[in-house]
């Protein structure tokens, strides 16, 4: 009898169990009547069960799911990705199940992120990938209701922002983007990960994105990949060097630099409390070294310098280490051309180093020797060749003579998991000291 009770009557019995999770749970299995009215209850104590640890994970995505389900809807519209046409589906019909099962995949993602939207009072932390932007967004940034955008927005409050694309879905990263600029003000950190775009024509995505990061008050590190059309870097880059701003971090992988004039003399201007800067896998940066420019320091603050894997003439190499930061700690030359002298830059310019990572020359020894006489706080080694196991040998000897000297414990020196076996194949060394 009580299954067909009225729902404010349930409602009213439900509220004295509302601190016994338990018999909710139970509720949940009688009736749909019964789910909702049990849900929304549940639903209040989400996060308090939580924190007690009384409440998994599995099972509160399991209480999501069924409240999503509940709600009172039996026809709505899904625009078919395949066919790019509206379909409408009733519940009670299973003509089509897998057209069906995806649109109800679609619907509870969107419903339940809208949910999560105007629930929530402040949202800190948003990460969306490639198959976000097609699936779950399936046209003009829909899953952000309108009203979302209102002064009460919980979106502006976000504070760190990744985008994990790629560059094919354009348009809709370009919405995103927007979408974005319009409310989040001030995002610390972003971090874009493909999704502008390969050719000339993706001019608007790279304008879009570069509308996004000067809009930010408060953006203190930024990391952005795979970027090849020299225009859409050049905006991205014009942005940065407009907000003149308090940047910290900032990361390039796999960036073509090659038509970008005055890179670093742009982002000195206006990055001078810039601590970590990563060039990884960037191409040749040598049109982008004026000389004049590094005639004083600049990045003063600079604690880590990373160009593995990008193209840096001798020359230029010495230029950097001479301009950048005299307390320079952490540099990683890995993947550099084989034949610099990159130990003797580093001894000659950076005498505080306290972490390295490096190839080095035949004349290793030498270069060894030189560097623990003027580098003086070192704590990590890390060198990539391929020698010979006598010359491995070699190696260690004199750094083991080091920290003899230097009253320092090796923690570990090795090459994969193979130990000495891979590091007579490659010369693999890697040396921490305690």
């Amino acid at each position: 009898m009580t299954i067909n009770l009225p729902s404010d009557c349930l409602a009213h019995i439900f509220s004295y169990f509302e601190f016994d999770v338990k018999s909710l749970h139970s509720f949940l299995f009688v009736s749909r009547n019964w789910c909702l009215n049990v849900t929304p209850i549940l639903w209040k104590r989400t996060f308090y069960i939580t924190f007690r640890n009384s409440f998994s994970s599995r099972k509160r995505s399991k209480l999501i799911s069924t409240y999503l389900l509940c709600l009172d809807w039996n026809w709505y519209s899904y625009q078919s990705l395949d066919e790019q046409r509206s379909i409408n589906f009733d519940k009670k019909k299973y003509s089509d199940y897998d057209d069906y099962d995806e649109c109800r995949k679609l619907y509870l993602t969107r419903e339940l992120i809208n949910h999560f939207i105007r629930r929530s009072i402040t949202i800190d932390y948003l990460a969306l990938t490639a198959n976000d932007i097609e699936f779950i967004i399936p046209s003009g940034f829909c899953c952000f209701p309108l009203e979302c955008w209102h002064h009460n927005n919980a979106l502006k409050y976000i504070q760190t922002f990744i985008f994990n694309g790629n560059n094919t879905f354009n348009n809709k990263c370009y919405e995103l983007y927007e979408a974005l600029a319009l409310c989040c003000k001030s995002i610390k950190f972003l971090s874009i990960q493909g999704g502008i775009g390969d050719n000339s024509n993706d001019s608007d995505v790279g304008e879009s994105l570069a509308n996004l990061i000067q809009n930010q008050r408060h953006l203190v590190k930024f990391s952005l990949w795979d970027v090849q059309q020299s225009n859409q870097l050049s905006s991205i880059i014009k942005a940065i060097t407009l907000r003149k701003g308090k940047l910290k971090y900032l990361e390039f992988r796999f960036c073509n630099f090659s038509n970008c004039d005055l890179l670093f003399e742009n982002l000195a201007k206006s990055c001078s409390e810039l601590t970590t800067l990563k060039l990884i896998k960037c191409g040749d940066i040598q049109s982008n070294l004026n000389p004049i420019t590094f005639s004083t320091p600049i990045f003063p603050d600079l604690n880590c310098l990373d160009l593995q894997g990008t193209r840096v003439p001798s020359k230029s190499l010495k230029t950097i280490f001479k301009g950048v930061n005299i307390d320079l700690r952490i540099v990683h030359v890995e993947g550099i051309e084989v034949g610099l002298r990159v130990i003797e830059r580093i001894a000659d310019y950076c005498p505080n180093i306290t972490h390295l990572e490096a190839h080095v020359r035949k004349d290793k020894l030498l270069q060894l020797e030189i560097l623990f006489r003027s580098c003086k706080n070192l704590s990590s080694l890390k060198f990539y060749e391929y020698i010979s196991f006598g010359s491995v040998w070699q190696h260690l000897n004199v750094i083991k003579k080091y920290s003899w000297k230097k009253g320092l414990k090796i923690k570990k020196h090795y090459a994969g998991n193979y130990r000495e076996l891979l590091m007579r194949e490659l010369g693999h060394v890697i040396v921490e000291f305690e």
